[in-house]
């Protein structure tokens, strides 16, 4: 989850997360509904998270520097071809909660703007599902 936080002097705020990831872009945390998975090491691993930057999902025995190729598919319904790429990911942190925090590389300015819209369609989505779920709380409670 992400918060406002104020900066300095000014008014403007930015959005912080509670994790010591390293990787500077906003991540998508999906549900368990709608989890991406990946191939890594050999082993089939639910995202934790994902963006342009990387992904994260739970150590399962790696280390920090274990690198791989692995393929992604975003499915995005309103494009005509469904992106799929490959890309290395390396751990570059594995945090107190036993998170794996992965960097790509290996990308295309293209590929890294297909995950920001893929970031951007699901982050959309799950506000939808929220704002819908509160409607529905509040006309139960009428």
């Amino acid at each position: 989850m992400c918060w406002k936080k104020p900066l300095h002097q000014d008014n403007k705020t930015t959005l912080e997360s509670p994790t010591s990831d390293k990787r500077s872009a906003y991540r998508y945390r999906a549900d368990c509904s709608d989890c991406l998975e990946v191939m890594f090491l050999g082993k089939k691993l639910p995202l934790f998270d994902i963006s342009a930057g990387g992904i994260s999902f739970f150590n399962q025995g790696f280390s920090v520097n274990d690198t791989d190729v692995v393929y992604f598919d975003l499915n995005l319904p309103f494009m005509k071809k469904v992106p799929v790429f490959s890309c290395r990911l390396k751990i570059i942190s594995i945090d107190e909660n036993n998170l794996c925090h992965l960097e790509f590389s290996g990308i295309s300015e293209t590929e890294e703007e297909i995950i920001h819209l893929y970031v951007l369609k699901q982050q959309e989505k799950q506000l939808k599902k929220i704002k819908k779920d509160q409607q529905k709380k509040r006309r139960a409670d009428v």
